[in-house]
């Protein structure tokens, strides 16, 4: 469909909108939803809902950006260029703009993020005093944080420096930092290319902490709500269609990206695919498991000096595309 357009909307633009926000939505069909994707594997799914032209069939038209980075996800978010954002939960808590509510949850990391050991940090034992790469608010941060709680550290036991997601190979190669923290494909390039690295720990190692979801402005959400809740039986769609066999989505993914089949098999080996009855699971209960994930996440990150948000869970979508 779309992948490759890039719409920037300039300060005139924006100073024109008066409120500083451009709205797609408000200019446009409510069938379409306008997205931006990194190349974290799990946010394939929602290009295989495109290129297997699922959104055709539920009616709505999906409208793809290639994202650098996540810097470039939350960008486009904020300035309202795109319709709904990808990213963790961590994230959308620590994201300064109100009214954000969660709609879907689309994959669970389970070993798609790490902390790599370069030379001379063969354990987390060997973490106290030395120099780590995350990228700062994003979920390498986050996984480092719990992963120093964990063995009774602070961050004043060692030194965070703010690594950019292209940046880690380079980092860690060149002794810059000690460590770093990254996530598919990144993890794996280190990991094959650097001589001494090594896998200090993993969001397989913390299940449930590093969960994928779809998340909303809420006036956004009111104003298309019939088109999310298509884009969530689209979504389902591909997640199943895909689990029974993942070999046809895999050689699609290769067709589009350029990336192998096997690079794109290694990705998806740490990622869990959540389906509609996951998310029913996850949004149930007061508080449901995914309301207590959101909770946990905004006191750990206020207790570690970070902006935390409130952000609100909406399940309308995901009941409303199980009664259909």
């Amino acid at each position: 469909m779309k992948v490759g357009w890039i719409v920037w909307m300039g300060c005139a633009l924006l100073a024109a909108a008066g409120a500083g926000y451009v709205y797609w939505g408000q200019q446009e069909s409510p069938q379409v939803l306008k997205a931006s994707l990194s190349d974290w594997p799990g946010d394939q799914m929602l290009l295989l809902v495109d290129l297997l032209g699922e959104d055709v069939k539920q009616g709505f038209d999906l409208q793809l950006t290639s994202a650098p980075s996540p810097d470039d996800q939350t960008r486009d978010f904020t300035i309202g260029t795109t319709d709904f954002l990808l990213g963790t939960v961590d994230i959308t808590v620590g994201f300064a703009l109100n009214d954000l509510v969660l709609f879907y949850a689309y994959n669970d990391s389970a070993g798609g993020d790490g902390l790599i050991g370069g030379p001379g940090v063969a354990a987390l034992s060997d973490l106290k005093g030395k120099r780590i790469g995350v990228e700062t608010g994003f979920p390498s941060h986050f996984l480092t944080l719990n992963v120093l709680s964990r063995m009774g550290l602070t961050v004043s036991d060692v030194e965070l420096l703010d690594i950019q997601f292209d940046e880690a190979q380079t980092a860690i190669a060149t002794g810059r930092i000690d460590a770093v923290a990254t996530w598919s494909p990144m993890l794996q390039d280190v990991l094959n290319s650097v001589p001494g690295t090594r896998l200090l720990a993993s969001s397989a190692d913390f299940p449930g902490l590093i969960v994928n979801v779809l998340t909303v402005r809420r006036d956004v959400l009111e104003q298309k709500r019939e088109t999310f809740e298509r884009l969530v039986r689209a979504t389902d769609n591909v997640v199943r269609y895909c689990e029974a066999d993942m070999t046809p989505c895999l050689a699609r993914l290769e067709q589009s990206t350029g990336r192998s089949v096997e690079e794109w098999k290694a990705g998806f080996a740490g990622i869990k695919l959540l389906d509609l009855e996951s998310n029913r699971a996850l949004f149930a209960g007061n508080p449901s498991p995914l309301g207590k994930l959101v909770a946990d996440i905004e006191e750990f990150l206020r207790s570690a000096g970070r902006p935390a948000n409130e952000v609100g869970l909406d399940p309308g979508p995901i009941e409303a595309s199980r009664s259909n």
